[in-house]
C-alpha cells in the first residue's frame, strides 16, 4: 500500500507541475469564423507605383480601351523606348511611361480587319467600289472597316450580341447594324437586301458548318467579267480550329489549339463540308491570318465563289 500510495502521490505532484509549466508549442491562428472574428487574408498587393501597359496606354490616351490596347499590343505596335512590349499584362513603373508609344496606330478598329485584309491583299481584291456585303459576326466591326476602307457601298451588319460595334463603323451611313439576331437562322426577310455581292463571316463558339447553309442563299451568283478574283458571288469566312474542332480536345487544350495535324484536318473538313453542302460552291483559296487569334490560336482564311447552279 505504502509503494502505491508513493506513486500516486508522486503521478499527481507531476500533473499538477505539468498544468504550472507554460506551453512554448507554436498554437495555430484562430479560423475567420463568428467565434474568431479576424479578418481573412487580403491578397497580396502590386508593387507601388506600378500598373499593367493596358492600363497605362488607356491612361495615357493612347488607346481607348484596354481591351484596344491589349489588340494594340498583340500587334506588335506598343514600345518601350525601341524595346517591343510583349504582353499587355507587363507591369510598368510610373517614371518609364514617358517612353511608352504606339508605332503605326491601328488601321482598323478591330484586328480582324488585319485578318481579311491579309486575304484581300493575297488575292489581289483591292477595291470593293459599289459592292454590297454582309458581315456576318461583326462584332466590333473589324471585317466591316476593311470592306468600307475599300470602297463598299453597302454593309449590313450581323451580330447575336448588342452595342459591340465601333461608333465609327455605326457613324458610316453605308451602314446597317441588325443585333441580337442569330445567323443560323438568316433570311432575306430579316435584311435590307435580298442579296451580297461578298459576305465575311467571323463567328466565335459556334462551327462555320451551322451558319454557312443560312447564309449561302444570300450571296449572289459570280458574275463572268473577266475579273479574277469575281467582285461578286464571294465569301469569305475565319476558320478558328477552336470552335471547329471535336469537344475532347478543346477541353484537353483549354482552348488553345496548338496541333497542327487539327489544323489540318479542320481546314479539310469545312472545306469538303462546303463543297457537299454548298450549291454551286467552289474553292477559291485558303490562306492562314497573318496575325493570330486573341489566345494565340492559328487561323485560316477560306474563300468560296459561288458559281451558277
Amino acid at each position: 500500500m505504502t509503494v502505491i500510495s508513493a506513486f500516486s502521490s508522486s503521478f499527481h505532484g507531476a500533473i499538477e507541475r505539468s498544468a504550472q509549466r507554460p506551453d512554448h508549442r507554436r498554437i495555430p491562428p484562430p479560423l475567420y469564423s463568428s467565434a474568431h472574428p479576424t479578418a481573412p487574408p487580403t491578397p497580396p498587393k502590386r508593387r507601388a507605383g506600378k500598373k499593367r501597359v493596358d492600363e497605362w496606354l488607356v491612361q495615357a490616351g493612347l488607346a481607348e480601351t484596354r481591351s484596344k490596347a491589349q489588340g494594340l499590343v498583340m500587334l506588335d505596335r506598343v514600345f518601350i523606348n525601341d524595346t517591343r512590349v510583349g504582353k499587355a499584362g507587363e507591369l510598368l513603373r510610373e517614371e518609364d511611361v514617358r517612353w511608352l508609344r504606339v508605332a503605326g496606330g491601328p488601321k482598323y478598329v478591330s484586328r480582324g480587319g488585319e485578318k481579311l485584309e491579309g486575304f484581300m491583299d493575297a488575292w489581289g481584291i483591292s477595291r470593293l467600289d459599289g459592292k454590297r456585303v454582309l458581315d456576318v459576326g461583326a462584332s466590333t466591326g473589324g471585317f466591316s472597316d476593311c470592306c468600307l476602307q475599300r470602297g463598299a457601298a453597302h454593309v449590313t451588319c450581323v451580330d447575336v450580341g448588342r452595342a459591340q460595334l465601333d461608333p465609327k463603323i455605326t457613324s458610316d451611313p453605308r451602314v446597317v447594324n441588325l443585333e441580337r439576331m442569330n445567323a443560323k437562322y438568316l433570311n432575306s426577310s430579316m435584311l435590307p437586301h435580298d442579296d451580297y455581292d461578298v459576305i465575311v463571316m467571323d463567328l466565335s463558339f459556334i462551327s462555320l458548318t451551322k451558319v454557312l447553309p443560312a447564309v449561302w442563299p444570300l450571296l449572289k451568283t459570280a458574275v463572268d467579267n473577266n475579273v479574277d478574283p469575281p467582285l461578286s458571288g464571294l465569301l469569305i469566312a475565319l476558320i478558328k480550329p477552336q470552335f471547329e474542332c471535336r469537344k475532347e480536345e478543346a477541353r484537353r487544350y483549354r482552348g488553345i489549339i496548338r496541333d497542327g495535324a487539327i489544323h489540318r484536318r479542320v481546314c479539310e473538313e469545312i472545306t469538303s463540308f462546303c463543297a457537299r453542302e454548298l450549291s454551286g460552291s467552289e474553292l477559291m483559296g485558303l490562306v492562314e491570318s497573318p496575325i493570330k487569334g486573341g489566345e494565340g490560336n492559328r487561323e485560316y482564311l477560306l474563300g468560296l465563289r459561288r458559281n451558277p447552279d
